[in-house]
C-alpha cells in the first residue's frame, strides 16, 4: 500500500487514506465468518482475481501514457499475485 500511495503522491495525486474512503471504492467485500481452510483459500483466490484484473486495467492505462515506473510496479505486483494464485490453487487440488 505504501508504494502505491507514494507513487500517487509522486504523480501529484492524493491517495485515499481513511477506512471510510476505502469502503466507498472497494471491489472486495466482507465475507462474514469463515470456518474452513478451503473456504478461506477460495475467498483469498477470489480477492486476488479481483486485484489482478484491476491491476491489469491500470497497467494498460499506465502503458498508454508511457508511465514506465507505474508499469514496473504493477507488473511486479501481478507477477507475485499470480504465483500466489498458482500456489493456493495447487494446495486446494
Amino acid at each position: 500500500m505504501d508504494e502505491v500511495a507514494e507513487r500517487l503522491l509522486m504523480l501529484g495525486e492524493t491517495p485515499a487514506h481513511t477506512f471510510t474512503e476505502y469502503l466507498k471504492t472497494a471491489n472486495v467485500k466482507e465475507t462474514g465468518v469463515v470456518t474452513g481452510t478451503d473456504e478461506a483459500i477460495k475467498n483469498i483466490l477470489d480477492t486476488l482475481k479481483l486485484l489482478i484484473a484491476s491491476e491489469r486495467a491500470l497497467l494498460a492505462l499506465a502503458s498508454e501514457i508511457d508511465d514506465e515506473v507505474t508499469v514496473a510496479l504493477l507488473s511486479d505486483y501481478i507477477s507475485g499475485q499470480e504465483k500466489e494464485v498458482w500456489m493456493l490453487t495447487s494446495f486446494l487440488s
